[in-house]
């Protein structure tokens, strides 16, 4: 179903609210699987209408909940509905209509295109709801007191006419909701003082949001303060419509109101009344914010009107890619060269992405009628060296997955659980059968502990023998292969095969008792092979030349 007909098909009980947040969470993860919470569970409501200032510390989650509002990054869990929309029921689609056509952005940094004029910089935002009608610039453009310089570019501008063309672009769409990150982090005070003035004016019949660290604005200016703290909301408060800004005399005492600027008639007013004796003591009114009250959804039912395409017409784009070329066509077809190499790349992407390559390994599998496979489970990241605890534990439900993509033979998990032996190889007690082949490479991708059963034993080696075998097996010991034993032997000078089994603790530095050894005859099989690497006078022209031969790299996949 697309967002119109889910917005016709909803009815929302809507008052005076336009923004409702409910426990809203937003959690980022780095590449290392490091987590920062952003916002921790924070709940709130905004009016349709007024103007509402987030302040906070550095870090606080300002600009993250912010985004979440306006669409421009996705929540981790909770609810955000805006205007009667759950944001829980938008797609893809709905996500760029509803930036395009319901939310104004305003940034610190302006983000006007330089090769365009302050009128085609205010165009730009209208084309995106499909119009081109200049009257609408025009009128956005003179509320903001920029009538006359609609053709200039932005390089002809000062940073607090930029901020105004910033905020006519996202006035021209006729928004409900105005949603200002910092705007005026880059201007100086008188600018920054007109510039809040103006966003003051607009407020009076939509809702504007503005993120910003200056306490002392928000109380001049805001109707609400939204004061955020390590991702959580501090305090919601409301300025009280009661609150007397005047600095008074109430009897003896003297009233200084809480966010007071004393000027000099304020100082010598204080002076005066202190040394007539007026006033014997001095109270500071702190009432000019209040806590807000909770908002209720409340009122007659009401329709939420579907959203308009939010998208560049094909001839619009054109345009655009024109008027960006102030060099000529030969520009124009560069630019249209690059963008198509960029559509392509995004194509495969998308495709890549889309890839399950688990499914197409299984039906692979099954159509060759393979009835075993190892099965196991690697880090999706990136490092500088090859580290073998990227390897993680296969779980059931990962086999599950396989098996649904319609696998039917027998899979085997390989586990790890870093514990190093020669190379790399891991150990892990289990209350099952383990087999385990240790790689004398350092660092086999491989390297783990396979987990396993009898048959799949005889499968690989034929009739299963033992090269040693304890007379008191554990339940949660491990079968090992004689070249793993050998391995072992040579690298921690334990004499027999027997010597290491049943409680041989300090071989991987934990308790790992090992039942038994299987003989899987690879000495016969590969004589000629050992004898070569064994060799002292092999050259390694030689080696190399050992290394890259079919009895050697047979030799490697059956005992590594």
């Amino acid at each position: 179903m697309t967002f119109g007909a889910k917005a016709i098909a909803r009815r929302q009980t809507i008052a005076d609210t336009m923004i409702e947040v409910r426990d809203l969470t937003k959690i980022y993860k780095s590449k290392r699987g490091d987590k920062c919470v952003a916002l921790d569970r924070i709940s709130f409501t905004l009016p349709d209408k007024g103007f509402v200032f987030v302040v906070g510390k550095s870090g606080s989650g300002k600009t993250t909940l912010l985004s979440l509002i306006g669409g421009l990054d996705g929540m981790t869990s909770g609810e955000i509905i805006v205007n009667g929309r759950n944001f829980s029921d938008f797609d893809a689609q709905d996500d760029v209509r509803f930036r395009n056509c319901e939310v104004g952005f305003i940034f610190q940094d302006f983000y006007l295109i330089e090769e365009l004029t302050v009128t085609e910089n205010v165009m730009l935002a209208l084309q995106l709801q499909g119009e081109t009608d200049r009257e609408k610039v025009r009128a956005a453009l003179k509320e903001v007191e920029l009538a006359d310089c609609g053709e200039r570019y932005p390089k002809e501008l000062s940073g607090g006419q930029k901020q105004r063309v910033a905020i006519a672009r996202a006035l021209v769409k006729h928004p409900k909701i105005i949603l200002a990150d910092e705007p005026t982090g880059n201007l100086d005070s008188k600018t920054t003082a007109q510039i809040l003035t103006l966003l003051q004016k607009l407020s009076k019949d939509k809702l504007v949001v503005i993120v910003s660290h200056n306490l002392t604005d928000a109380q001049d200016y805001a109707d609400e303060i939204l004061e955020l703290s390590d991702g959580r909301v501090l305090q919601h408060l409301k300025r009280n419509p009661a609150f007397d800004p005047r600095l008074r005399l109430e009897g003896d005492t003297l009233v200084i109101p809480s966010g007071q600027t004393f000027s000099e008639d304020n100082v010598a007013a204080v002076n005066g009344a202190l040394a007539w004796w007026a006033a014997r003591r001095v109270r500071q009114d702190r009432d000019r914010f209040r806590p807000c009250p909770k908002r209720r959804s409340q009122g007659g039912m009401s329709e939420v009107e579907p959203l308009e395409r939010g998208h560049l017409r094909i001839r619009d784009r054109f345009s655009a890619a024109v008027k960006l070329s102030r060099h000529g066509w030969l520009r124009t077809g560069c630019y249209a060269l690059i963008l198509a190499a960029i559509m392509v790349v995004l194509g495969l992407a998308q495709l890549i992405m889309n890839f399950n390559g688990g499914e197409v390994l299984a039906h692979e599998m099954a159509k060759r009628n393979l009835d075993c496979t190892v099965f196991l489970k690697e880090e999706n990241e990136a490092y500088d060296s090859i580290d073998p605890t990227r390897l993680l534990d296969v779980e059931e439900g990962d086999l599950e997955k396989f098996y649904e993509a319609g696998y039917t033979g027998k899979a085997y998990p390989l586990i790890n659980h870093t514990c190093y032996l020669i190379g790399g190889s891991t150990v892990s007690i289990d209350q099952q059968r383990l087999i385990m082949q240790a790689n004398p490479y350092s660092y086999s991708e491989t390297a783990g502990l396979l987990i396993t059963e009898e048959s799949f034993v005889k499968k690989q080696f034929g009739e299963l023998k033992f090269a040693a075998l304890s007379e008191e097996p554990k339940d949660y010991g491990i079968y090992i292969t004689d070249f793993s034993a050998d391995i072992i032997l040579r690298e921690r000078a334990f004499p027999t095969y027997d010597s290491i089994l049943n409680g041989a603790a300090d071989i991987w530095y934990r308790y790992a008792y090992i039942n038994g050894v299987i003989d899987t005859g690879y000495r016969a099989r590969y004589e000629d092979v050992l004898k070569k690497l064994t060799d002292p006078t092999l050259s390694k022209a030689e080696l190399k030349n050992l290394m890259e031969s079919e009895r050697y790299i047979a030799f490697y996949d059956e005992v590594c």
